[in-house]
């Protein structure tokens, strides 16, 4: 199932099966750290990563058969993640600096224009909540499987040693 994978555009990242359950993977995005990842327990760096990766968690949808514990590649096209950053950015400010710039064009007063542009701001959070609601539900902004990752691949420059430490982490 490699159609993506000769797409121009498109982003990889490695992540790891969580679960998996009638077709559908529970996924980990591996970190990326800029310690170089040795994933060393004494520095704290492992046990901080590991709290927000369990938030980050992702499903997927895919007919491969994943196994708990294997390291996949996942892909999303560059062009969806410029729609989801618009949506996440560009409307809450858009609404902002309208409701702003409008109230204090009408009125013209300064805290009745900070309030407006604050309500513009909630306004926009909430578009921009169901935005994101509907491209995810359609599935117009998803992650999709790519290939199983190589070991080599997550562990580039590594010893034999420190590829397995990374396979087993």
């Amino acid at each position: 199932m490699d159609y993506l994978a000769e797409e121009e555009g498109l982003i990889e990242a490695f992540a790891r099966v969580v679960s998996v359950a009638d077709g559908v993977a529970v996924l980990e995005p591996e970190p990326k750290t800029s310690c170089g990842g040795c994933n060393s327990l004494a520095c704290g760096t492992h046990s901080a990563m590991s709290n927000r990766l369990a938030a980050r968690r992702f499903s997927l949808v895919t007919a491969e058969t994943l196994a708990v514990g294997e390291r996949v590649v996942v892909g999303v096209r560059a062009r969806d993640l410029i729609k989801a950053a618009l949506v996440a950015y560009a409307i809450p400010l858009a609404t902002m600096l309208a409701g702003g710039i409008a109230t204090h064009v009408i009125i013209g007063r300064d805290p009745v224009t900070l309030m407006a542009s604050i309500g513009g701001l909630v306004i926009g959070f909430g578009i921009a909540s169901w935005s994101a609601d509907y491209l995810f539900s359609a599935e117009k902004i998803a992650p999709r499987f790519i290939r199983r990752a190589k070991d080599e691949e997550a562990c580039p420059n590594k010893s034999t040693e420190e590829i397995n430490s990374c396979r087993n982490m």
